[in-house]
């Protein structure tokens, strides 16, 4: 009984290596797409009362990846990341638009999807994530 319960302690104490990824990287990703609203224009949370809310949509990982830092990151958070988990989703193109039903990305909201695209780091107040997926292509995961 000891040596069963021992062999399930080795084979589970030791972690699978996680890919690691640096910014510019073309990856595939599969996750739970999840959006939240944030503050957004005119000043992003510093007056509530006459900022418009700004959803963002992020791709919440199955399976995590180390994300090394590159020289040119603008954020002083922007460093490297450690086993990420949730990379926020830019869709930019009407051809990845029309993969998405709707056009709307909240439609995909706690779906299981599988994204394909270029790993990048945040530039803007609009990043609400310390990695970014600007996807190329999008589809619903099938189980």
């Amino acid at each position: 009984m000891f040596l069963m319960f021992f062999g399930l302690i080795v084979a589970f104490g030791k972690g699978e290596a996680l890919e690691h990824h640096t910014p510019g990287s073309q990856v595939t990703l599969v996750g739970t797409v999840r959006c939240e609203v944030f503050p957004g224009p005119p000043n992003y949370g510093e007056t509530p009362e006459i900022d418009r809310p700004e959803v963002a949509c992020f791709l919440e990982l199955s399976v995590p990846f180390d994300l090394q830092a590159s020289s040119g990151w603008v954020l002083p958070e922007s460093k490297a990341q450690e086993k990420v988990t949730r990379v926020q989703l830019v869709i930019s193109g009407t051809e990845v638009w029309k993969q998405i039903p709707q056009q709307n990305l909240e439609a995909l909201a706690w779906q299981n999807v599988v994204a394909k695209g270029r790993l990048e780091t945040p530039s803007t107040a609009h990043h609400r994530a310390l990695a970014l997926l600007v996807v190329t292509e999008l589809s619903i995961k099938k189980r």
